[in-house]
């Protein structure tokens, strides 16, 4: 709700490689203006708050998950909705949750109440407990769970069965370790385009098409660079040749 009025449309020459930003509006043909941009944006009825709003919400949250976090004697992992880590302060962590609810109800706000269960917005609750836990970088963390004994997995891109490929060796969960996609059902897109649409040998209408087929994922690492060194190593540039 809270996106960026003014968004560049990033094109590539595919003879060239190369990336620029267009100013000619796809569905038109016309030259794009800022203010024509803007324009569009406020006629948006789907944009019904403004941009500076979702900085400050932002950058809001953010100092919540860093008080959250120094909840935990040791602060293992966090995202933009959880905080994993160990050696709890439960009466720091009990403190930072009754400021959350001392907030709502200063501002005309309380819980709701479901299933007989209290809810709290923004408050931290306990998801579970893990005996192995080991992180590959954001979106990437494997964690066995005290409650079932198994591995759980969350991967961007790779469904949750995804942690059964590890054959129940948190080990296996490094760098270069292949989730299979025949395994996890993870798919990959694959565009067919037809400059019209016919019909094939067993009499369907055909006409632009997308394929859904098994993709493996490679499980990557966050690379840590020596900043000291950034502008002294050689860098390594693809050109392309002029047709």
């Amino acid at each position: 709700m809270v996106q960026k009025a003014l968004q560049e449309d990033i094109c590539e020459d595919y003879e060239t490689g190369a990336y620029y930003i267009s100013d000619i509006d796809k569905n038109t043909g016309q030259n794009v203006t800022p203010q024509k941009l803007y324009e569009k944006y406020l006629k948006n009825r789907r944009k019904i708050l403004p941009y500076q709003w979702g900085v400050f919400v932002t950058a809001f949250a953010f100092r919540n998950l860093f008080l959250l976090g120094s909840c935990a004697g040791t602060w293992v992992y966090s995202d933009t909705d959880s905080c994993y880590g160990y050696e709890w302060d439960m009466q720091k962590l009990e403190a930072y949750n009754q400021r959350c609810k001392e907030k709502l109800l200063a501002n005309g706000y309380g819980s709701v109440t479901h299933n007989g269960k209290e809810y709290w917005l923004g408050i931290a609750e306990l998801d579970g407990k893990y005996s192995q836990f080991r992180v590959m970088g954001a979106k990437r963390y494997c964690g066995r769970s005290i409650k079932d004994g198994a591995l759980h997995t969350t991967v961007a891109g790779v469904p949750k069965r995804g942690a059964m490929c590890l054959d129940d060796n948190i080990d296996n969960f490094t760098k270069g370790f292949i989730f299979p996609g025949s395994k996890t059902g993870k798919q990959t897109h694959t565009y067919f385009y037809v400059d019209e649409i016919y019909e094939d040998e067993q009499g369907n209408i055909t006409g632009d098409s997308i394929d859904l087929s098994p993709c493996d994922y490679l499980l990557d690492a966050v690379t840590v660079e020596d900043w000291e060194k950034l502008f002294i190593e050689e860098i390594e540039v693809q050109t392309y040749e002029e047709q």
